[in-house]
């Protein structure tokens, strides 16, 4: 097997490549985040006298509100007034603007607000400045700051926020684990054993106190090898530190991308943007196309006697763990189930080796479209632990599993 040593397009071994990522890469992202916020931020602050004054006065203030709309205030679908709403979350009830602006002797301003909402990407950009502020703090550089101008140049042209956001997709998918390696290698680091990592990183050992220190890098659990007075050492991250706040930031992003929970929101976003935006990013399930590729690398996996990985994983109505056991499984009502699916296992685990085996098998039934569940428990020859870790650890290794310990039990399912 080849180690990343080869692969890899930086020296993780060195802390100072760390920071300069943090610097170089996600600090001016963050700036960018900023000046979106900052807008918000502005009309967040005014009162409404003020609001309706800026709003009667400045045609600009005017497009941010009301850019876009049709005659009976809906939006168009290239309405910039939209994307504001649907990006930093501020709006105005443009169909009631339209029905007063109808009525002679009503001004409008009369009962129009600023109202603000928090949309899906409004959320999104505010965790990623927050998780780029905590990095910020651990590799002791300052803050990220915008001034008032920049502001008011977005206020002066607010047509401004679509190349804003046209630049800021790209960087953000840049930082994921599909296209940073800093960023896959805290997702190795997620939850592994030692051994396997320091095979897959052989230079690891040159400075792994240190970098372990810097990245947060815990012990989760120490287990004595039989026959052996070596530790058995299984890595995690620890809490709020370098790692995990990196893997959680891409963990962030990939659900941003998930075609099933948000993607209307961003076909909404795209149309205001410019096609190639669409065409590279809005389509794009980060998450799925990172684990495609790694499939073919675990396909087929031994986690136990009688469960593995499937080998036709590539199959969408495929679920990820395949039960021999329950493959032959008779039943009176088999006949009539579908979509059978192995969602989540527990190993018992006592004398240090794998004795049962329980999962919960959920179907659909096929005459009435039921949802239903059973529990299956399956004896299990017994399977030293040591080689059950070794049989998961490229698993491990690029976070296919959760995996949860608790006193003899073990729980893993797909992340």
């Amino acid at each position: 097997m080849q180690s990343y040593d080869e692969i890899i397009e930086f020296d993780y071994n060195n802390i100072e490549e760390w920071k300069t990522f943090v610097k170089k890469e996600l600090k001016p992202l963050n700036h960018e985040i900023l000046k979106l916020l900052g807008v918000r931020n502005y009309f967040e602050q005014l009162n409404q006298a003020k609001f309706i004054m800026k709003f009667r006065n400045n045609e600009n203030i005017r497009k941010i509100f009301l850019g876009g709309i049709d005659d009976n205030g809906t939006y168009k679908s290239n309405s910039l007034a939209k994307l504001y709403r649907n990006t930093i979350g501020i709006f105005i009830n443009t169909k009631l603007w339209v029905n007063l602006t109808k009525e002679e002797g009503i001004d409008p301003l009369t009962y129009i607000s600023c109202k603000s909402k928090n949309s899906t990407f409004y959320e999104f950009i505010k965790n990623i400045h927050d998780f780029i502020e905590d990095l910020l703090n651990i590799v002791d550089e300052n803050h990220t700051r915008i001034n008032e101008v920049e502001i008011e140049n977005i206020l002066e042209d607010p047509k401004k926020i679509v190349g804003i956001i046209e630049d800021l997709f790209p960087k953000i998918v840049r930082i994921t684990a599909n296209y940073n390696y800093k960023t896959f290698f805290c997702l190795n680091t997620r939850l592994i054993p030692k051994r396997y990592l320091k095979f897959a990183y052989p230079s690891l050992k040159d400075n792994y106190k240190e970098l372990s220190e810097f990245l947060g890098l815990k012990n989760k659990m120490e287990l004595k090898q039989h026959n052996s007075n070596t530790d058995y050492i299984i890595l995690s991250h620890k809490e709020n530190g370098f790692a995990d706040l990196l893997y959680r930031l891409n963990k962030l992003i990939w659900k941003y991308f998930n075609k099933t929970e948000y993607n209307s929101e961003i076909e909404e976003i795209a149309n205001v943007l410019a096609p190639s935006f669409g065409k590279m990013y809005n389509y794009s399930n980060l998450k799925e196309d990172f684990y495609n590729k790694i499939y073919p690398k675990i396909r087929g996996t031994i986690i136990s006697r009688c469960i593995s990985i499937r080998d036709e994983i590539g199959d969408k109505n495929t679920e990820f763990f395949d039960c021999k056991v329950c493959k032959n499984f008779k039943h009176f009502q088999t006949s009539h189930w579908i979509n059978r699916k192995v969602y989540e296992l527990r190993f018992n685990l006592l004398n240090e080796s794998l004795e049962e085996v329980k999962h919960r098998l959920y179907y659909t039934q096929s005459w009435n479209g039921n949802k239903q569940s059973k529990v299956e428990i399956h004896d299990q020859e017994e399977l030293d632990f040591h080689n059950f870790i070794e049989n998961i650890s490229s698993c491990l290794f690029f976070n296919v599993f959760n995996i949860e310990f608790n006193n003899n039990s073990i729980k893993i399912s797909k992340t």
